[in-house]
């Protein structure tokens, strides 16, 4: 249950530090609801009552909701891009980096929630300046990482680091979805021991597909 306390409504931002914070406030707020409640119900209302703000200030910053949780992507994007560069600066093998993308991924529920929702729905619902925003932060982002991702996977270039990047969203969505059943699913699961082959565990799957991903690449581009 999302908690009854706000913050007192603020007056508005004036300079473009305050409005930066604003946004930051605003990202912030739809990403607490984000972690306790189904995107579909989290309305521009509730986004704007947990950053302490009056609707119609939360529209100075962004028209749909959809636009707030595309800027949270970029962010969380941005954050596991920027933790991949470092990480890959100690991996002693291709596995270990799978190793590490695998976990990571699985702690990030966010992200992959978010990613699995990018096509579906954070992109049906947004101005064209914010698809365009959202695009080429993403471009810019797959074009530092392709080169640490390229050497930490032992790839023969960036554009199949892309390649990789590309491949591992699309499985993201499918195992995402399948490893997160609606409640009463999950407890028909839990109930029939004939069942029990259905659960999926994110994190071993994820880990499996990447093998299976990396060996079909390399495979490919063997002479």
């Amino acid at each position: 249950m999302v908690s009854s306390k706000r913050a007192p409504r603020k007056r508005r931002a004036v300079t473009e530090a305050l409005k930066d914070a604003r946004r930051d406030a605003i990202l912030a707020a739809a990403r607490a609801l984000f972690c306790q409640e189904p995107f579909e119900s989290i309305a521009m209302s509730e986004i704007a009552a947990e950053a302490g703000l009056a609707k119609g200030t939360l529209y100075l910053y962004f028209r749909t909701r959809e636009e707030i949780f595309l800027a949270l992507l970029t962010r969380e994007l941005a954050a596991w891009f920027a933790a991949f560069a470092e990480a890959s600066k100690s991996f002693a093998s291709a596995e270990a980096a799978l190793d590490w993308i695998a976990s990571s991924l699985a702690a990030r529920r966010e992200l992959v929630h978010l990613g699995s929702l990018l096509h579906i729905a954070l992109e049906r619902n947004v101005p064209v300046e914010a698809a365009r925003r959202f695009k080429l932060a993403a471009e810019a982002a797959l074009a530092g990482i392709a080169p640490d991702l390229a050497r930490a996977l032992r790839l023969p270039s960036e554009e199949a680091a892309r390649r990789f990047l590309r491949w591992l969203q699309a499985s993201l969505v499918g195992l995402h979805q399948l490893a997160s059943p609606a409640p009463a699913v999950r407890a028909a699961m839990a109930e029939e021991p004939r069942l029990a082959g259905l659960a999926i565990d994110f994190h071993s799957e994820l880990r499996a597909m990447l093998g299976a991903l990396l060996a079909g690449m390399r495979k490919e581009t063997s002479p």
